[in-house]
């Protein structure tokens, strides 16, 4: 079977959902695996080399959907589309709020006869943006996606889970030695509440003095050098009195900020910095980019590549998983688990989807409230052998359920039935 991905990115998106689970396809099944970064330069010829087109998130942004579709079965191609996310955001995410200002910069411009630049020439309203979804989930030949709950709301699809390919290097277990426990929180951009359910907890553990020999971790940390001043220094050099009611000025002020969200991150996790030393402050506000064996109770973890990543894990102990309960938030993957899990570390996690389906024994639930994380951190600090037990039982369940030979070859199965 040849198979063709259209991979427009780098992220983790593309490395779960389309290039690894493929990657392990062609070496156990024998599929012929090629990638490209857009559709649109693939000629009619090339497509009829193909048996599977295989699209995520959106198969056009432009409102081709069907155009697209239709093409690939003039030249007898199957579409595949993969869909792991809720594509309604909700009104208070980052992400729609930033999306928001921008298109309200972009009706100012048009209104003003004022030309766009490239990025916002390539914007599309975000009610155009649910529309293609739809169409995609509408016109594909198949519809995968990640979990039950997702494949309930968006009302079809084959539910395939993200797993791990353990031949990689990055994915082996090779825990960094330390004298302290580790607590650790590794993440994107977009989770500034989800870690506010833990902020309380953290102050606490800070606060209580039979506490001793643990740290909290932040890996994937991201941020500029001279972030601060930049902002000022845009603040300084536009201020909003010059533009008035321009929404072209919040749009870039809520852009400059959002590169700012690791700081705010690493104020949660160290409770306003107030338990470091004022030389590990000034070190950290320095954004040396290298790993360091920091001997504070807290570490900051610069992010790595997608290739990389994984040995985040390799600087902590327990994973911590915080998640808001809503109906966004539950149409998400279990992959914070199921990387835990693969690494062998130890899990608390908030007690709703996609985590609480996982058995009791695998992973400490939480619930959110105000002191739940604290009395869990507080009881594996005074018992540590419950990481090992958690650790392992969360090992076995990841290697029973989520398996990616078993997995792509259930997907080839699939793909061949088309």
């Amino acid at each position: 079977m040849k198979i063709l991905l259209i991979v427009t990115g780098d992220t983790g998106l593309q490395y779960h959902r389309q290039l690894t689970p493929h990657m392990v396809m062609a070496r156990e099944c024998g599929d012929e695996v090629r990638v490209l970064p857009s559709f649109d330069a693939v000629s009619d010829l090339e497509l009829q080399y193909f048996d599977i087109v295989h699209f995520i998130r959106h198969i056009s942004l432009q409102g081709k959907t069907k155009e697209i579709v239709d093409r690939c079965h003039a030249n007898d191609c199957k579409v595949v589309f993969d869909i792991d996310d809720n594509y309604n955001l909700n009104s208070d995410h980052g992400m729609f709020v930033e999306k928001a200002l921008v298109n309200k910069c972009i009706q100012f411009k048009k209104e003003k006869g004022i030309q766009l630049n490239e990025h916002e020439a390539k914007q599309i309203p975000f009610g155009q943006y649910v529309s293609n979804v739809k169409e995609a989930i509408q016109y594909a030949d198949l519809v995968t996606t990640t979990t039950d709950f997702l494949r309930t709301f968006i009302g079809k699809g084959i539910v395939i889970p993200n797993c791990i390919d353990t031949t990689e290097e990055q994915w082996q277990t090779k825990a960094k030695p330390s004298d302290k426990i580790r607590f650790g929180w590794i993440g994107g951009l977009w989770h500034e509440k989800d870690l506010q359910l833990m902020e309380s907890s953290i102050s606490y553990v800070y606060s209580d003095k039979s506490l001793k020999d643990y740290q909290f971790v932040l890996g994937g940390f991201n941020v500029e050098p001279q972030i601060k001043e930049k902002i000022i220094e845009f603040q300084r050099n536009n201020p909003a009195y010059m533009y008035g009611n321009n929404p072209c000025y919040r749009a870039r002020v809520n852009e400059i900020e959002n590169r700012t969200q690791y700081l705010r991150y690493e104020s949660i996790i160290t409770d306003g910095y107030r338990m470091l030393s004022t030389g590990y402050r000034i070190h950290l506000n320095n954004y040396i980019q290298q790993d360091e064996n920091s001997t504070e109770s807290y570490k900051r973890v610069w992010g790595k590549s997608i290739n990389q990543y994984a040995t985040i894990y390799d600087d902590i102990d327990i994973s911590l998983v915080p998640l808001r309960n809503s109906q966004f938030n539950s149409c998400k993957s279990e992959l914070k688990l199921v990387e835990a899990g693969t690494k062998k570390k130890a899990v608390i996690a908030s007690n709703c989807l996609p985590y609480s389906s996982f058995p009791d024994d695998t992973i400490i639930k939480i619930d959110n409230d105000k002191k739940g994380w604290y009395k869990a951190m507080k009881r594996i600090l005074n018992n540590p052998n419950m990481i090992v037990d958690y650790s392992n039982k969360l090992h076995e369940f990841v290697v029973e359920h989520y398996n990616i030979v078993k997995w792509s070859k259930f997907r080839h199965d699939l793909y061949m039935s088309l």
